[in-house]
């Protein structure tokens, strides 16, 4: 594995000059060690592999053309090596709406992320060539019972963290821990196999989300006699939400919050256990009745009401010139999105087909494999034989979001008291923190000079309405992830 910090990116670059090849960058990186999910690429002087794990979520990116190749872990290292990149406008307008990219789309034409299961090859003789394998998949398992399920759960989970532990130096270990039930599920598993942290961690909110996490994981932590750690957020934190945008290629927004606690995990950790896919696999997250009757009729447009209705980055629409905003139309983003619904029609459980594929594997993974990817993390949910076993439970067994509940209460019946976050417990803020964020929100609008395609007048007039309150119905990070796309050197918007 290639030693890298937060800041550094591996990338290999490959030109084909008068028939020789001009290589840049490290010929070969390993990502990940067996049993977590590992990517790779491989150069040997005339032959490039490159292998992404089963189900994509170690992000690889490429862009090539007749006489070269780029492959990085980042978006940003081919940004810096192509000429006069060009936004997708299509992928950008999908994402404005749902909050993640779809497939393998990112906002720059050419630019993709590589499938699952598949290998990327390169020569000068041959040229790019890819071939896909199957996505892990498992059929309906008829005729259980929930408490057959609920067992059944509890046994592979409690195998898969004690796979994650077992035969290797984890050194210094932390979880991070949040007021739902997948990282709670691990703390218990932990606990139950005989195993302590060294810590557990958890992040203050950004002032639109409240601070649950931290007060029930502490419940969490004393429960389980161990070290619970409070990171707190930066009194100006405008900044870390463009620096977590640029962070992870342009390919994420809500990951700002996890900066500071990444700084500490760095410093602190040696393996870090990550709950991803948990709450999609097994909690029923946006799997509702009426989105999959809709799914099973193909009734498309009430899907995609559905999907446009709960974007994080509503009010976009207002702060881009009229031109961008044409082109960023809901018939676009629509006709994109029912290519990706396609896919997922032949799933018992389309919609969470759909968004285990596309908002966890685009969106949530950056988290572990990008924005903290300075230490080892253990994914113990897409352990193979879990996973698949997760994906076989019909709809009815998650439809009332309580499967993931009943398995961990039964699983750890002396823990059982302990609550989980409330959702819509109100954030007590002072009258000051408006203000306080409207400066730092004016303060960095200068910075972004090369940005494209704004209309700035608008965009001031809302950062002086966050002056007076900033719960608005469009938040900074979703401003600023406008700011910082349009600002990226030399990009062309069609």
């Amino acid at each position: 594995m290639v030693g890298r910090g937060a800041g550094k990116f591996a990338y290999l670059i490959l030109r084909c000059l008068n028939g020789q090849i001009i290589e840049n960058g490290h010929p070969k990186c390993e990502f990940g060690r067996r049993p977590e999910l590992t990517a790779s690429w491989k150069w040997d002087g005339t032959h490039l592999e490159v292998r992404s794990d089963e189900f994509g979520f170690r992000p690889l990116f490429y862009w090539g053309n007749a006489n070269s190749i780029i492959v990085s872990e980042s978006v940003n290292p081919i940004l810096q090596t192509i000429e006069d990149p060009t936004l997708d406008l299509v992928a950008l307008s999908v994402f404005l709406r749902i909050g993640c990219f779809l497939g393998e789309d990112t906002p720059f034409l050419g630019i993709r992320q590589l499938e699952p299961n598949s290998i990327l090859t390169w020569s000068s003789v041959d040229g790019l060539r890819i071939r896909t394998g199957p996505r892990p998949s498992a059929n309906v398992l008829r005729g259980t019972t929930r408490t057959c399920a609920v067992r059944t759960y509890t046994e592979l989970f409690q195998k898969s963290i004690e796979q994650t532990i077992a035969g290797r130096d984890i050194g210094r270990l932390v979880v991070p821990l949040s007021g739902g039930r997948d990282s709670r599920h691990i703390a218990f598993a932990l606990d139950s196999a005989g195993t302590t942290p060294s810590a557990y961690v958890s992040a203050v909110h950004l002032p639109w989300k409240n601070d649950e996490d931290v007060r029930i994981a502490k419940l969490v932590a004393e429960a389980l006699g161990g070290r619970h750690i409070v990171v707190p957020q930066p009194r100006f934190f405008l900044a870390n939400c463009v620096n977590s945008i640029r962070e992870t290629g342009f390919l994420g927004h809500e990951h700002a919050w996890q900066l500071p606690v990444r700084d500490w995990i760095i410093g602190n950790a040696d393996t870090i256990i990550d709950g991803i896919a948990g709450d999609m696999m097994s909690g029923g997250l946006y799997q509702t009745q009426q989105l999959h009757q809709d799914f099973k009729t193909r009734n498309f447009k009430a899907i995609a009401d559905q999907l446009f209705a709960h974007s994080t980055l509503a009010g976009w629409e207002g702060i881009v010139a009229p031109e961008l905003n044409e082109a960023l139309s809901p018939d676009v983003a629509y006709t994109r999105l029912l290519q990706e619904l396609e896919l997922h029609l032949t799933h018992h459980n389309p919609a969470r087909s759909f968004y285990f594929w596309n908002r966890t594997r685009r969106q949530i993974a950056l988290a572990p494999f990008c924005v903290l990817r300075g230490v080892r993390v253990a994914t113990p949910y897409l352990d193979l034989e879990l996973w698949s076993f997760l994906d076989s439970l019909p709809f009815d067994i998650v439809a009332d979001h309580t499967f993931h509940d009943e398995t961990i209460c039964r699983a750890y019946p002396a823990l059982a008291h302990i609550p989980y976050e409330n959702k819509h417990a109100p954030r007590p803020f002072g009258r000051t923190e408006p203000l306080g964020i409207g400066v730092d929100f004016l303060r960095l609008l200068p910075s972004f000079t090369r940005a494209k395609g704004i209309n700035w007048l608008r965009m001031i007039r809302r950062g002086v309405g966050s002056l007076r309150d900033h719960r608005l119905w469009w938040n900074q990070s979703g401003a600023l992830y406008l700011l910082a796309l349009l600002d990226v050197p030399n990009l062309k918007l069609r």
